[in-house]
């Protein structure tokens, strides 16, 4: 077995084993908000998720291109460039498919009856959709299996805690909501260590 071929078989392994831990982490949120909200209040928080849940089209789509294009680029100072200028192609269209989100959330709020508030804390993940997959990309590009493995545990694990405490202390779906928001903006944040020899090149 080469060198290549043993780093990709590890990288694998990690990937399926933090890809499990990842969703096992994610059913115990689930399972943790439909104990501790009401039938009501856990059938609009699922109707809100439902909404984030079309957003990993969008995801998926941004992360296999920057993945394909940062496995390529040897470069620090051309991958940095090209970290600069997806995050703010992604900035830019998740800040406009945040205003159609906010607009379009108006018959919503009518139709489902749910708090336009809520609508709008839950369209803050629009920015996190278009925005985490760029840096994770580049962290699948560059075979940094751990670090992305450990940036998706953390998100979750946060959220799961966070939702749970804050859901506790009488938030209920706001609190599940800013869970949610919180553990994303964190995991966002930390992936930028990831590759401080990107940045600083």
């Amino acid at each position: 077995m080469n060198g290549v071929t043993k780093s990709l078989v590890k990288g694998s392994l990690i990937l399926f084993i933090t890809f499990n831990l990842y969703n096992a982490i994610n059913f115990l949120f689930q399972f943790s908000m439909a104990r501790m909200l009401t039938v009501s209040e856990y059938g609009t928080l699922a109707a809100l998720f439902s909404i984030i849940y079309l957003l990993g089209i969008f995801t998926e789509s941004i992360q296999t291109v920057i993945t394909k294009y940062s496995s390529k680029e040897k470069d620090s100072g051309k991958l940095k460039n090209l970290l600069n200028k997806a995050l703010k192609k992604s900035f830019r269209a998740s800040l406009m498919m945040f205003f159609a989100y906010l607009s379009i959330s108006i018959f919503f709020s009518y139709s489902l009856k749910i708090s336009y508030l809520l609508l709008i804390i839950n369209g803050l993940m629009i920015f996190f959709s278009f925005l985490l997959p760029v840096n994770r990309g580049i962290m699948l590009g560059r075979k940094k299996y751990r670090s992305l493995g450990a940036n998706m545990l953390l998100e979750s694990v946060l959220r799961l805690v966070l939702a749970i405490l804050l859901v506790f202390i009488g938030w209920k779906i706001y609190g599940a909501l800013i869970a949610l928001i919180i553990g994303s903006l964190i995991a966002f944040i930390f992936s930028f260590s990831s590759f401080k020899d990107i940045l600083n090149s």
